[in-house]
């Protein structure tokens, strides 16, 4: 009996021994599957990083920019510690060209800056520009990697070195107006931005969750015109209301709008959705001779009419009146505003309906119209033919396969949020048609 259970023992000892070295080997084997497969994977990454750099060596080179442009590390970190005391910017905007030996600008190409430890890439579109954002330190040893026919390289940030090139500027046209030079436009906003910017959010800053929420406020607005004038005379004349709006983002990324001048005392008429941005750290209004403006107070919002109020510290502000009813359908209309920052554009077109909407859970006056924008024209006016606001542009809706609907919003809500509002007057006719009725 006893011989028995012995037996069965040894027998267990034996089959645990057999598993265990099973294991053992399986585990050896599966190691040394997986380490084979790391050493492929690597010998694979280094063989497609060979591949890559052949591919970058053959159809690019690299061009040391100090040595390019004749400018030293240290007159750059000196230059930049200067921008840095006076205009307190943590980045600098780095403008390049390049063109070849017959001077053929370099246009629908990719150029990347490397540093010591990163790389960019960056495509030039036709404007033949590279634009790259850039630190202290990353200028230090800077490289520019470039198609190797373009290697004559030029730049238009530092004046300074052998290649300096001072941005070209254009003439009048015709000596009656003056050419929107837009990328001057971007550069001015951005810089300003900058300097504004803080740690803590503009909307934390100006209690602008609260402010946004008063449903009017009162502001003293311009009579409104009763001349016909020429769309050349309104342009003149309101152009100089119009404003570019610039919401700067904890990322270095800028949201743009379009707004008006509402009081010479610095209010300024948008949308909503334009300056409702939580967490812009940076909010400013540019004006069209390129005056910089930081905003100091959100005076007014309506979500569901998307509309807000602002305020800058200005005086003397060119404001633009407000028409004392809203458009009839079929009326002439004339918009400026900034469509895919494309500043301070004038379109035409005409109202082509009145409908009911609902935003924010609450009805809303629309208006239907013709008159052309897109993206970064949001909060623009609305002109009718005495250079009187009748409508502020809000919306598009559509797609490219579809008619695009074109919405604004009409002067009556306008009127309302700044405690002029108007009246509906109904008649068997017509039921979209107002008549003033002040409340100052």
């Amino acid at each position: 009996m006893l011989r028995g259970v012995l037996k069965f023992i040894a027998g267990l000892l034996i089959v645990a021994v057999i598993i265990q070295c099973s294991a053992l080997l399986a585990t050896a084997y599966a190691s040394r599957r997986i380490t084979a497969a790391f050493q492929q994977s690597m010998i694979s990454a280094e063989a497609e990083e060979r591949s890559a750099d052949v591919v970058i060596r053959e159809n690019m080179t690299a061009i040391d920019f100090c040595k390019s442009t004749g400018i030293t590390e240290a007159e750059l970190v000196e230059w930049f510690a200067t921008v840095q005391l006076q205009e307190q910017l943590d980045q600098i905007r780095l403008v390049l060209t390049l063109s070849d030996k017959s001077g053929n600008s370099l246009v629908d190409r990719q150029v990347a800056l490397q540093w010591h430890d990163g790389i960019e890439w960056r495509q030039i579109g036709n404007s033949g520009l590279a634009e790259f954002a850039l630190t202290a330190s990353q200028l230090k040893d800077l490289k520019v990697i470039v198609p190797k026919e373009f290697q004559t390289l030029r730049q238009r940030t530092f004046a300074m070195g052998d290649h300096y090139e001072r941005p070209p500027k254009l003439r009048e046209i015709n000596g009656n107006a003056e050419a929107v030079n837009d990328d001057a436009i971007q550069q001015e906003l951005f810089r300003n931005l900058q300097k504004v910017r803080s740690a803590e959010t503009v909307f934390d800053r100006l209690n602008a969750a609260e402010t946004l929420k008063h449903p009017e406020t009162p502001v003293d607005i311009t009579l409104n015109q009763g001349i016909t004038l020429t769309s050349e005379k309104i342009y003149e004349s309101c152009r100089q209301s119009v404003v570019v709006i610039g919401m700067l983002h904890p990322d270095g990324m800028i949201s743009q709008g379009t707004g008006f001048v509402l009081n010479p005392t610095g209010v300024i008429v948008t949308n909503f959705h334009v300056v409702n941005k939580p967490n812009a750290v940076a909010a400013g209004v540019l004006t069209s001779d390129h005056r910089f403006f930081e905003v100091r107070e959100f005076l007014a919002g309506n979500p569901s009419d998307d509309l807000a109020l602002i305020r800058v510290d200005a005086v003397q502000l060119p404001a633009i009146p407000l028409a004392d009813r809203d458009a009839r359908i079929g009326a002439e209309l004339l918009a400026i505003s900034h469509p895919d920052s494309h500043y301070f554009s004038m379109t035409f077109g005409r109202t082509t309906r009145y409908f009911q909407t609902t935003r924010h859970a609450m009805p809303s006056l629309r208006m239907g119209v013709t008159a052309d924008f897109s993206e970064g024209s949001s909060g623009g006016p609305l002109l009718d033919v005495f250079g009187n606001v009748v409508g502020v542009v809000s919306a598009t809706r559509g797609n490219a396969s579809q008619m695009v609907h074109r919405e604004a919003i009409p002067v009556s809500s306008l009127r309302k949020l700044t405690g002029n509002s108007t009246q509906w007057k109904q008649t068997s006719t017509e039921s979209i048609y107002l008549l003033p009725q002040s409340v100052r």
